[in-house]
């Protein structure tokens, strides 16, 4: 099914340039004042069929001599044979629209009786992160990782690693996210732990880490220090039918949890 929205703007766009739709479709005819004149759907010479290109009515056409009329679309349908999803595909590649979202739309939920609502504000967690415990960490060894990528990617790596059930239980006491995104957010190497504090990656255009984001008790801080900050990107924007924007990595990641964004 066609939504609704897309063939009111396809509509829209084809009513704004009636004349150039009538030199494409109906080639035989030609502009007389305010109108295209024609002698019928097919394009041939003649005066029995007439298009508005002007005013509150510009796009609407009738055939005297068929009795038949409409909109742009509908000639668009009548002139080429064909059926009606293959005339919008074809009037949409005219008008430079990409192709329309066939999916089914999701059906329409009964409206909440606003009577019956009552707004509570949710509880805001402490701001302050829970002590790591340095039991937690692993050892220092200034042999490990060395088959590891080199740089801050390595580092990033080791912070990744660096994440353990312990810390996975505190975030999700103290954010409140469900166990399941935590370690689906692990897997995806979106969060690690950094000098004792939990920590997000930034990539470059090309996808690669060039700094660690981490949160300290009351404020935020970069390493390596320096240089321009960057988004969390989470997925493949080339690929995202839908993007949301938010100032906060937990306000993300909250939302992401609530979407089932870790599920297949």
């Amino acid at each position: 099914m066609i939504p609704d929205a897309y063939l009111e703007d396809l509509k829209l766009r084809l009513a704004t340039q009636p004349e150039d739709v009538c030199r494409r479709l109906l080639p035989g005819g030609k502009r007389n004042g305010s109108r295209w004149v024609c002698g019928g759907v097919d394009g041939g010479a003649g005066k029995s069929m007439y298009v508005d290109l002007e005013g509150g009515t510009a796009g609407l056409w009738r055939d005297a001599a068929t009795g038949e009329g409409g909109d742009l679309l509908k000639l668009w349908q009548d002139n080429q044979g064909c059926t009606f999803p293959e005339a919008v595909a074809a009037a949409a590649s005219f008008c430079g629209m990409l192709p329309p979202d066939t999916r089914e739309a999701a059906p329409d939920l009964d409206k909440i009786d606003s009577s019956n609502f009552t707004y509570e504000p949710p509880s805001k967690p402490d701001e302050t992160p829970p002590s790591p415990n340095k039991d937690d960490l692993p050892d220092y060894n200034p042999n490990a990782g060395r088959d590891q990528p080199q740089g801050i990617a390595g580092e990033w790596r080791k912070a990744v690693k660096a994440l353990t059930a312990e810390h996975k239980s505190k975030l999700a006491e103290w954010r409140g996210f469900s166990p399941e995104f935590i370690d689906w957010m692990h897997r995806q190497e979106l969060i690690g732990v950094h000098n004792g504090c939990f920590a997000f990656p930034v990539h470059d255009g090309n996808g690669k880490v060039v700094r660690i984001h981490y949160r300290l008790e009351r404020s935020w801080a970069y390493h390596p220090k320096g240089g321009d900050s960057a988004p969390l990107v989470i997925g493949n924007p080339i690929h995202a039918t839908h993007t949301l924007a938010f100032e906060s990595q937990w306000d993300a990641l909250a939302i992401l949890d609530r979407l089932n964004a870790h599920l297949p």
